[in-house]
């Protein structure tokens, strides 16, 4: 086995009814003032692999206060994107002048179709700092099949409600920005040899 990570390349909060942000230091999921976020991530070309075993996204859970207050026990759910989407550039602040008012971005307006189909991963981390993971596996090997396909995928918090935050590719550190880790088999032993039979027995 042999493992490979992928960076984030893009990635945006799109928060309803017609706000987003595509260049903030951390991304979000939940919901705030009876407003709801969902998070969109797209990753880096990927290798090619024929035998993928397994595809798991990492985040880092941001600290307390960067939005409102991540909740302890929020779960994650991932669905692939289907539809194109941009993520745009920081500009001017609107009325408020919150983080994700921001112009030329992906909004909720504008905000990509995405697949039915619904990736439960587990609850983020109840420390700031620390890293946690979903599978998915089968958003990856879609993408590898066919790979005009890959658009990226939506976060979700469990309920839409609970709150999680993650540190984006923007963040300083890199260590703490997102990424797909890929294992695959290596595996290249050659097919047993023919034998072929020659004369008459």
């Amino acid at each position: 086995m042999a493992t490979v990570d992928v960076a984030c390349s893009k990635d945006a909060i799109v928060r309803s009814p017609s706000h987003g942000s595509g260049q903030d230091s951390h991304n979000v999921a939940g919901a705030e003032a009876g407003e709801t976020l969902y998070s969109l991530l797209d990753f880096a070309a990927l290798p090619s692999i024929t035998s993928l075993t397994s595809a798991k996204l990492f985040m880092t859970r941001a600290p307390s206060g960067v939005h409102d207050n991540p909740d302890t026990g929020a779960g994650v759910r991932v669905q692939q994107i289907t539809g194109a989407w941009e993520e745009g550039n920081k500009g001017g602040p609107e009325a408020g002048g919150e983080f994700y008012y921001q112009t030329n971005s992906v909004d909720w307006a504008n905000k990509p179709t995405v697949s039915p189909t619904i990736i439960a991963g587990g609850s983020q981390p109840s420390a700031a700092e620390v890293q946690w993971s979903v599978t998915i596996t089968a958003i990856v090997q879609n993408w590898l099949n066919t790979p005009t396909s890959k658009k990226g995928i939506q976060v979700r918090s469990s309920n839409d409600v609970l709150d999680i935050c993650f540190h984006s590719r923007h963040n300083t550190n890199a260590a703490k920005r997102p990424f797909l880790r890929l294992e695959y088999s290596t595996n290249t032993a050659p097919k047993a040899p023919t034998v072929v039979l020659q004369g008459t027995i």
